[in-house]
């Protein structure tokens, strides 16, 4: 069974790998197969702006070295109230019968399938999920990784320094004119730069580059 830690914002992950928000497909299939042994089934769904666990049967959880998710730990609202420190009232929906609990980059949802009435919120009677009238045992059924304060509203990343591995990458390409038509490209390119020798002072390298046609190999590599 694997064992990862969550990192809200960014990644689920181990020592040897991790899954990060923005993420280029091709560097997270060649985790897959580098792993194959220990991953044997795989169904892709891709996106560059949620990691989302949707069986939490099958993995080990941690957050900050701490598991709140494995054969011995059942991801109970008590588990994540005790590993998150919830300090506000979660959303029910009540087509989907299930109770979201949200933090900065990170959501839970709860299967409440069992419940005859949406759950209700007592300001008056205690404070944080205490006032929440949840049944006890109430386990987590999906988990979901995202950059910003809402699962709704968040954005893609840009891409992580970690996963340029040395490429240069096209932010934008656009088609240069002149009066007789199309001349040539204009490329805003980014790179990870890294000051000297820690790579604590990585930092994303903007720069453009124009190439017309025409051009000979030399004025492109110059």
């Amino acid at each position: 069974m694997l064992d990862l830690e969550v990192v809200p914002e960014r990644s689920l992950g181990n020592e040897q790998w991790e899954f990060t928000l923005g993420m280029p497909l091709a560097q997270a299939v060649a985790i897959l197969q580098k792993h194959c042994r220990i991953i044997k089934n795989v169904q892709v769904l891709y996106s560059e702006q949620v990691i989302e666990v949707c069986d939490l049967t099958k993995v080990k959880l941690k957050y900050c070295g701490v598991h709140f998710n494995s054969q011995a730990i059942a991801p109970t609202i008590e588990q994540i109230d005790q590993s998150f420190g919830a300090t506000h009232p979660g959303v029910y929906n009540s087509a989907e019968q299930l109770f979201h609990l949200n933090f900065r980059g990170l959501s839970f949802s709860f299967q409440l399938d069992s419940w005859t009435e949406a759950p209700k919120y007592e300001p008056n009677f205690a404070h944080g999920l205490a006032s929440l009238q949840i049944p006890h045992g109430a386990t987590v059924k999906r988990m979901y990784i995202y950059s910003g304060n809402s699962l709704q509203d968040t954005k893609a990343p840009m891409m992580p320094l970690s996963c340029f591995l040395g490429n240069v990458y096209a932010e934008s390409v656009d088609v240069l004119r002149d009066g007789t038509g199309p001349a040539g490209l204009r490329l805003r390119l980014l790179a990870a730069g890294c000051g000297p020798g820690l790579l604590a002072d990585a930092k994303m390298r903007v720069f453009e580059r124009s190439v017309y046609f025409g051009d000979s190999c030399q004025d492109v590599l110059s």
